[in-house]
């Protein structure tokens, strides 16, 4: 193959690979920082001392100091046992489980490093699997030229 068409693919890779990459940063800058975010103020706060704010249906609320999201109301802890003592033998964790899988809601860990590398890993897999791709290609396309072919 021309050397010519070879730097002309690897070209528009290049091109390609750069768009891809600046397009998977723009959309998962804010959720990755949102990450960081939250591991900061968790941070600041003590592990042992975050706990997420605990979801509850509005219909079954109880008291006002909570806050309201659409059909659900959400409260801190200490108020959350303060008003629901049928729930005092759980641990915190199993709480927070049982409330947010009551809810509909999925419960996540805080992980900004994990999340981050699957970010990366994202804008950068498919380009180079790409180029090793369009490089055997390539390379397997070469031994079916004319040997006349492959001299010039």
């Amino acid at each position: 193959m021309s050397l010519n068409v070879r730097r002309g693919l690897f070209r528009l890779w290049l091109v390609l690979s750069c768009l891809w990459a600046i397009l998977i940063t723009a959309f998962s800058f804010v959720p990755v920082q949102e990450e960081f975010a939250k591991a900061a103020s968790r941070r600041e706060l003590g592990a042992a001392s975050w706990v997420p704010d605990e979801p509850i249906d509005c219909a079954m609320a109880r008291g006002i100091e909570y806050r309201r999201e659409g059909s659900l109301c959400w409260y801190s802890l200490p108020t959350f046992r303060k008003l629901y003592p049928e729930y005092a033998g759980l641990p915190e964790k199993d709480l927070s489980e049982k409330l947010y899988a009551k809810a509909g809601l999925p419960l996540k860990p805080i992980r900004p490093w994990p999340m981050l590398w699957e970010k990366v890993a994202l804008a950068t897999g498919p380009p180079v699997g790409i180029l090793v791709l369009g490089w055997a290609f390539l390379w397997a396309l070469s031994g079916f030229a004319h040997p006349e072919a492959a001299k010039g």
